[in-house]
């Protein structure tokens, strides 16, 4: 309770009564005065508050109530966190937002002084702050101004106008928004369709997993997604800016921003509550969702969007959202991925290619050979790795042939005929006549020494029969003189099949590397039908 002033000092006067109360009224009287002008000198702030006293006040103002001036009244009125919207529902911050003062105390219904700035003590201004906190509940800490009219609140709104903070003693330091502040974005407000789909494919609600579909990534937990890439006037203002500039309001009602009822981000609108839903299916809540969202707007240059250059003389940045989808606006991760400026070849397959040099920020690309794996008859002798994978110097040593074969080279024909068996060129013997057919093979180096040797035949005949051949054999080696004759071999026999392929085999003789090998053939009997020869091939093992 304030000290009332005491405009005059009762003096002692001649005749009054000789006891203790005479003498220390005066000096009771001038301790008043000290007290009182000592609470004054309180309440006055001095060095650490800016008061304007009397002024005009609308009547509807407590002790507490955040302020703004209005030109046209001449009068202080609560001020509000509000935004006056155009009728395309955009629009800036309206003039009750530009809080510029609080009521310290009131004079009368309509006049009082207010706090501009500072910090002022709630002993000297005994301000009960529950009556103009939205809630009704006190806290220490920071306060904004409420979208209720002359109230504060602990929760931001739309706008995020400061007012203050306020300790546990309801002390406050005041520091009310600048215009400026409130005047570098535009404020939109967009009704989102409340309907709920199957999938992404359609405009409103739909499952959270349903968008990897079309390569959005929602947040862990999220619920439902809202097809902002399909709402033509949303997608055109996404993402805000900055992010945290967003509101999602239902029935009037500020929904919470903590991640419990919803997330909004880079990537969409995503909702979170399982107990609750932002739509119901095919058709309108009785409570739609409402997002505010700024945009900026400012004389200052700002960045809207980034966009890796397409320039081959440039490094290769791309920007990705905080959940790794590549886009160019919202909060973006940067950073430098690997890449061909150019390529030592023409095919565009990379298949097998690597990265072979660097020249500056220019990274050459070519074939390269991963690893050696030795394969049958070879080794592989390696700085790194073994067998099954060599790296690095390799050494590669190929081993003695197992088995190989090939076409034996027609050397000789006596009394034998070439020509053509149903259009396929044969050697044949003719009907009715001995003859003979030799052929020759240059054994190759790569086989071991003492290697066997032998020919397969591929016969054809005009009958069903059993046809009898005399071999005969020579080997012709390096530095030996060459045989006279023709070592013989085992008789073959052929069972011919009508007009089919058969095939036989000589019995084996043994070469040596290098070799010139020389087989010859003669039917022991005449034949009165048709045998030909369609293919012959050597076999060394």
């Amino acid at each position: 309770m304030t000290t009332p002033w005491i405009s005059s000092i009762h003096t002692i006067i001649d005749g009054e009564a000789v006891r203790a109360a005479t003498p220390n009224r005066p000096l009771t009287q001038l301790a008043q005065r000290t007290q009182y002008l000592y609470e004054q000198l309180l309440s006055s702030g001095l060095g650490e508050s800016l008061v304007a006293r009397s002024v005009n006040l609308a009547t509807n103002s407590v002790a507490g109530t955040p302020v703004y001036f209005d030109r046209l009244s001449g009068e202080w009125k609560p001020a509000r966190a509000e935004i006056a919207l155009t009728p395309g529902n955009y629009g800036w911050a309206a003039d009750s937002s530009y809080v510029q003062g609080f009521v310290i105390s009131k004079i009368g219904s309509n006049s009082g002084d207010i706090g501009l700035s500072g910090k002022f003590r709630k002993t000297a201004h005994n301000i009960d702050w529950q009556t103009v906190i939205d809630d009704g509940v006190f806290t220490p800490g920071v306060y904004y101004l409420s979208a209720l009219t002359g109230k504060i609140s602990r929760t931001r709104s739309l706008l995020t106008v400061y007012f203050g903070t306020i300790d546990a003693d309801g002390d406050i330091v005041f520091a009310p928004s600048v215009n400026g502040n409130l005047r570098d974005h535009i404020h939109y407000r967009v009704d989102l369709t409340s309907s709920l789909s199957a999938d992404a494919s359609t405009l409103g609600w739909a499952p959270a997993a349903s968008f990897y579909d079309i390569d959005i990534n929602p947040p862990v937990g999220a619920i439902y997604g809202y097809t902002v890439h399909l709402d033509l006037t949303l997608k055109n203002l996404f993402p805000p800016t900055p992010l945290i500039a967003q509101a999602l309001y239902r029935d009037g009602k500020l929904l919470k921003d903590d991640g419990s009822v919803y997330v909004l981000n880079a990537d969409g609108i995503w909702w979170m509550s399982a107990t609750d839903s932002p739509a119901v299916p095919g058709g309108n809540t009785a409570a739609p969702l409402a997002l505010w969202l700024t945009r900026s707007e400012t004389s200052t240059p700002i960045v809207s969007s980034l966009n890796p250059a397409e320039s081959a003389e440039a490094l290769p940045v791309v920007f990705r959202s905080p959940s790794g989808i590549t886009t160019n606006s919202g909060d973006l991760v940067a950073g430098i991925e690997s890449f061909y400026p150019f390529s030592t070849e023409d095919e565009p397959d990379e298949t097998g290619s690597a990265l072979r040099s660097v020249d500056g920020i220019y990274v050459k690309r070519g074939k390269v050979v991963t690893k050696l794996v030795a394969g049958d008859n070879i080794s592989l002798q390696a700085s790194q790795g073994d067998q099954a994978g060599a790296y690095g110097v390799v050494i590669i040593s190929a081993g003695k042939a197992i088995s190989i074969s090939g076409p034996a080279t027609l050397a000789a024909l006596d009394n034998a005929n070439e020509g053509y068996y149903n259009h396929v060129s044969v050697t044949s013997f003719p009907r009715n006549r001995i003859a003979k057919i030799r052929y020759q093979i240059n054994v190759p180096y790569n086989i071991s020494a003492g290697s066997s040797c032998k020919l397969r035949f591929d016969f054809a005949g005009t009958t069903t029969a059993a046809a009898n051949f005399s071999v005969g054999a020579t080997v012709i080696q390096p530095g030996v003189d060459i045989p006279t004759g023709d070592t013989a071999l085992t008789n073959m026999v052929v069972n011919l099949v009508n007009k089919r392929m058969v095939t036989a085999e000589t019995a084996t003789i043994t070469v040596n590397p290098g070799d010139v090998a020389s087989f010859i053939l003669s039917n022991t009997t005449t034949y009165l039908f048709d045998v030909s020869i369609l293919k012959v091939t050597y076999v060394i093992n």
